[in-house]
């Protein structure tokens, strides 16, 4: 058997072990390879002993083109890396929600009309982040504060009288 190399065929050698194209254990063997692949490089990570492979996306960085980014990283609007059980990495959720509510409070709005928007914009926002983290509790419970301040009350700054449960709202 011979490969080719650099689109020229290797000196003929013979196969004492391997499997046929098309074989069903193919990619079971390929799981098996990429297991034990992934857990060294996970140790020579954690040996700092990267840095050879580092330096080879440095080059490659600069070969294509392109440009060497740190963790977090912005990808398709959700920061990829981050932490999300931080308040911060939830922080562009919670300044869209707020902005929303600073333009629908210089509207003339009823309960109703309030309520409808709550319910199918700004529970929409974070259903994006939804899709990828859980969100913790401090941000849950901010983007209802914020909600039902917007709901009940009649001026920017103060809080109004709930008239119903928010549960029930």
């Amino acid at each position: 058997m011979a490969i080719l190399i650099n689109g020229s065929p290797s000196k003929p050698f013979k196969m004492e072990r391997g499997l046929r194209q098309g074989d069903p254990l193919s990619p079971f063997l390929f799981v098996l390879v990429m297991e034990v692949l992934h857990k060294m490089i996970g140790e020579a990570v954690r040996n700092r002993r990267i840095s050879p492979l580092l330096h080879w996306t440095n080059n490659m960085c600069s070969l294509l083109g392109c440009k060497e980014a740190k963790l977090p990283v912005r990808y398709l609007g959700i920061p990829l890396g981050a932490n999300p059980r931080l308040v911060k990495t939830w922080k562009p959720i919670i300044d869209k929600v707020e902005e929303k509510l600073s333009l629908w409070k210089a509207k003339v709005l009823n309960k109703a009309g309030k309520l409808v928007l709550i319910k199918s914009v700004l529970n929409s926002l974070p259903v994006y982040y939804l899709s990828l983290y859980k969100m913790p509790k401090a941000v849950a419970e901010k983007l209802i504060s914020l909600q039902r301040r917007f709901l009940w009350s009649k001026e920017e700054d103060r809080n109004g009288i709930a008239l119903v449960k928010w549960e029930v709202v």
